[in-house]
């Protein structure tokens, strides 16, 4: 899911005004249920100091997920950050002195891509946690113009209330065993998440 960053969005108000009246009051109002969230952005260290709580708040994620290729070692972002330095920013939600969330977006080149998050469930249904991610997400790309954001594949209906559009993936694959690589076609099928998600268009001139 791909969202194009106008160039005459100089700041989230501009991405705002663009929108149809329902989904810019929409966007408020998830704002507004998070006006008691502080966001902190956490370095190299700050993330090592508090490796199990954000380990904890990514499993609560990763463990609803149909289909897992694998589970990330409680150390994976500390050392992200250590390897992209500035490229990688950690944003950290806070709510009564409690960690509640945390997104994780990496600069590449021209476009910002969304990296693994991870929530507190109770949370996110008082706060609109996940959707006040992906505005933050976005205003993060506008801060840094880049051209896109890239949002990842995943919960698409979500996503495309905020201006993202899906995008085409290819893939190929072939396993060096030639009777293993007859049954790929068919393990993939079973993986492809099924298309059951509307797409929705926020923006007025769509």
């Amino acid at each position: 899911m791909l969202l194009d960053i106008r160039p005459e969005w100089y700041t989230f108000d501009d991405y705002l005004e663009d929108m149809k009246s329902k989904y810019r009051i929409r966007a408020r109002k998830a704002l507004q249920k998070a006006s008691d969230i502080k966001r902190i952005i956490f370095n190299e260290e700050d993330i090592a100091q508090h490796r199990s709580t954000i380990h904890t708040l990514y499993k609560n994620i990763s463990d609803q997920a149909d289909f897992n290729a694998f589970v990330l070692h409680d150390r994976y972002f500390e050392n992200l950050k250590a390897a992209l330095g500035q490229n990688m920013t950690f944003t950290t939600y806070w709510r009564n002195d409690r960690m509640v969330a945390f997104f994780t977006s990496i600069k590449n080149f021209d476009i910002l891509d969304a990296h693994f998050l991870g929530y507190d469930p109770t949370e996110n249904n008082e706060c609109q946690l996940y959707l006040n991610m992906l505005y933050d997400l976005i205003s993060e790309g506008i801060e840094k113009k880049v051209a896109q954001v890239d949002m990842s594949r995943t919960a698409v209906e979500i996503k495309s209330t905020v201006g993202a559009i899906p995008n085409e993936m290819y893939l190929y694959l072939r396993h060096n065993n030639t009777l293993i690589n007859k049954t790929v076609g068919a393990v993939l099928n079973l993986i492809k998440p099924e298309a059951d998600y509307v797409i929705r268009s926020p923006f007025r001139d769509e």
